[in-house]
């Protein structure tokens, strides 16, 4: 490991936050291992299910803030059910 970079791993409580010209070290109380399972989960799933992250997540929070996202249809937000819709939307689509 670097020379400086010694406890900024996962669950070490700090992480590393990229600026234009410098990196600098941050301390979370719950620590970094929180962020980084969500973001190291979220990221797998859309890469073992094909999906692009970004419009996924996008369309999910828009959906959630707007409150078109109710309890009894959140499983519609679910990555593969996500890409299910979209793919029968273009299909129907291009028919």
């Amino acid at each position: 490991m670097a020379m400086g970079m010694e406890g900024l791993g996962p669950g070490s409580g700090q992480g590393l936050i990229a600026g234009a010209d410098n990196v600098r070290r941050y301390a979370h109380p719950r620590g970094t291992i929180t962020a980084w399972a969500i973001h190291s989960g979220l990221i797998n799933t859309a890469k073992l299910n094909d999906v692009d992250l970004e419009p996924w997540l996008t369309d999910i929070l828009e959906r959630m803030i707007s409150g078109r996202a109710t309890n009894d249809r959140l499983h519609e937000l679910l990555i593969w059910n996500w890409k299910a819709t979209r793919e029968a939307e273009a299909i129907r689509i291009a028919a």
